[in-house]
């Protein structure tokens, strides 16, 4: 069944380029914020039963401001109601921004759907492109993880029943961090991307996502304009390292790629070739590509599709939550309505 997406938050489509129009960014902002409404209205019912842990650090004193100053990294977390079941899985998630803007709290509003479903769920921080250059944002996401890893039993968390998953930028980080070091990825079950980019050797792949956010996430603080003899060679080496469709073997775990069709700042080329490398490595991997959705994609059934890949993979319940709180007939009924209104 080809289904779409949620938008929990404007601020995804933030510093991404400028291959989407004015009309079109206006449109993705009124549709995340009409379906953010939606899922927070539907999720209240649950939420004096879940509790959250927020603010927890998982770092301190890290440089950002070419060495001028530290910041410290937390994640917020959700547990589900019953806390004497432990040790849960993590569905842990990763924002978008284009590497330079966003928060964790972007990913706040859809934490319920997990923990409604029996996972602890959580979103971190990471340090922004302006603030730190590559790889500081890949480091802080496995510095997370193996934060968690360390602290499972405190945590309520099974450590070899992890989650990763990330919108835009974040769906790079999270899909890079399940496939790039067996190290880093210990634990990890399952990995999902939505409308990331995977190669970021631009000009090889034709993508639309904003060659400008690529190269000041690569920048080199040195020469930061990249104008300097080598810095086209070197911006490329980082580029190819960047990019998780280089760094596929048979021992990854299995990945869900969410792509929509009239995505104007992500090409869809993107998440076609990933899957393409992933199938050749021989992974379990699944599209989904929906060609009536953007780049933020605002239709609560790409939710039951990763609700979905999350339960096959850690045992969750989280596909049965959500259908309890959206159920398939209703979507199917405002689909219908809004065909013939058309």
């Amino acid at each position: 069944m080809i289904v779409r997406i949620l938008s929990l938050s404007a601020l995804w489509t933030l510093s991404l380029g400028t291959t989407a129009s004015a009309q079109d960014m206006a449109a993705m902002y009124a549709q995340g914020f009409k379906l953010d409404a939606e899922l927070k209205a539907r999720s209240a019912p649950i939420m004096p039963t879940l509790r959250w842990q927020r603010e927890v650090t998982f770092a301190e004193a890290l440089p950002v401001k070419e060495g001028k100053s530290t910041t410290s990294l937390a994640l917020d977390l959700l547990h589900p109601a019953d806390s004497t079941i432990k040790p849960r899985p993590l569905v842990l998630f990763v924002h978008g921004g284009g590497w330079a803007s966003g928060n964790r709290s972007m990913g706040e509003g859809f934490l319920p759907l997990f923990a409604g479903g029996g996972a602890v769920a959580g979103t971190l921080s990471y340090r922004l492109s302006r603030d730190a250059p590559y790889p500081a944002a890949l480091q802080d996401v496995a510095a997370a993880l193996a934060w968690i890893r360390t602290n499972a039993d405190s945590l309520g968390v099974d450590p070899d029943r992890i989650a990763i998953w990330g919108h835009s930028a974040g769906a790079q980080l999270a899909i890079h961090t399940a496939v790039f070091d067996p190290e880093r990825a210990q634990g990890i079950r399952c990995a999902v991307g939505v409308a990331g980019p995977y190669n970021l050797l631009l000009e090889e792949n034709k993508s639309m996502f904003g060659e400008m956010m690529v190269r000041n996430f690569l920048r080199d603080p040195v020469d930061p304009m990249g104008t300097g003899q080598g810095a086209e060679d070197a911006i490329r080496a980082r580029a190819q390292e960047a990019s998780p469709v280089n760094h596929l073997d048979d021992s990854d775990p299995p990945l869900l790629l969410i792509q929509g069709g009239k995505d104007t700042l992500c090409a869809t080329a993107q998440a076609r070739d990933m899957a393409a490398a992933a199938m050749e490595a021989g992974l379990e991997v699944h599209l989904g590509f929906y060609p009536e959705i953007g780049h933020v994609p605002t239709d609560p059934d790409v939710f039951r599709t990763i609700s979905r890949f999350m339960d096959r993979h850690l045992g969750t319940s989280c596909s049965a939550f959500f259908d309890s709180i959206w159920p398939v007939e209703q979507v199917v009924a405002a689909s219908a309505a809004q065909d013939t209104k058309e």
